[in-house]
């Protein structure tokens, strides 16, 4: 993650938008939206109920923590979930 936030954003894999501290709701989603499609290869637009619990999962773990260790939570999450192995 660290390694992605220091790109430049046309190049990064899973802060396409914004930054990683970045806590803004339409910033998350947007980038929860990236990368679920990217590792699960399901669409599912910002603001949407199928994306909800993604939002959950990184808004619960930053209010427990920092931006940046909400988004490794995320990130062990989609690679455990059964969607990851089954594309």
């Amino acid at each position: 993650m660290a390694q992605d936030a220091a790109r430049a954003s046309a190049d990064r894999v899973l802060f396409v938008y914004g930054e990683p501290d970045d806590v803004q709701v339409d910033v998350v989603e947007s980038n929860l939206s990236a990368a679920v499609l990217r590792f699960h290869g399901r669409s599912m637009a910002p603001g949407s109920d199928a994306l909800a619990p993604w939002v959950r999962l990184h808004t619960d773990a930053a209010g427990r923590s920092t931006p940046q260790l909400a988004w490794t939570v995320v990130c062990i999450a989609l690679f455990t979930h059964p969607d990851f192995y089954s594309i």
